[in-house]
């Protein structure tokens, strides 16, 4: 009877149990023994995967911090945020609390037309002057405020433009800019 504990029957077959048995060695040698990977192998593989995953989502988007050119009316510069794509003018300063007293935005339109604007969701007044393509200012609407409810006041320069500046209210009168002052850039 006390060597009826050695013969196991499995499946129908006796088979022989070792002779000695360590808790968790039956177990160890068996996941040595059998064909595939370590538990921490494979998760080590779906992490890297996984990694890999992310890496190639995030290189897909452009993640760029905002153009800066220098738009300057005699001794007056402004560092302006270039706005060159159709989302990126859709939101324009939308929601933004401040903005520097020198600095605006310049959107960048692909050629001359009349380019109307308006202060949806904008939270700050502005200038807003509208630039042909010699850099010459074709129309400027001073102290503009933000709209406080909807239909929203449509801005309409009667004049075509191929850049649009925004600045904060009252900086054209304070650097004396007017319709047909020449701005530069750098």
């Amino acid at each position: 009877m006390a060597d009826d504990w050695k013969l196991k029957r499995i499946s129908g077959r006796p088979r022989k149990a070792p002779a000695t048995i360590l808790p968790g060695t039956a177990r160890r040698a068996a996941t040595k023994a059998s064909p595939g990977l370590e538990k921490g192998t494979v998760i080590k593989i779906l992490l890297g995967i996984i990694l890999l995953i992310l890496v190639m989502i995030i290189g897909s988007f452009e993640f760029s911090l905002p153009k800066i050119q220098k738009v300057c009316y005699a001794k007056d510069c402004f560092s302006v945020e270039l706005v060159e794509d159709e989302p990126s003018r859709a939101r324009g300063l939308m929601y933004r609390e401040t903005l520097a007293q020198d600095a605006g935005m310049l959107f960048i339109f692909p050629e001359e037309d009349n380019y109307p604007f308006w202060m949806k969701n904008t939270l700050i007044p502005l200038d807003i002057i509208w630039i042909d393509a010699d850099w010459k200012v074709v129309h400027i609407a001073s102290a503009v405020q933000p709209c406080k409810s909807e239909p929203c006041e449509v801005i309409n320069p009667g004049a075509y433009a191929k850049y649009v500046l925004e600045l904060n209210s009252g900086s054209t009168q304070r650097i004396g800019l007017v319709e047909g002052s020449k701005l530069s850039t750098s």
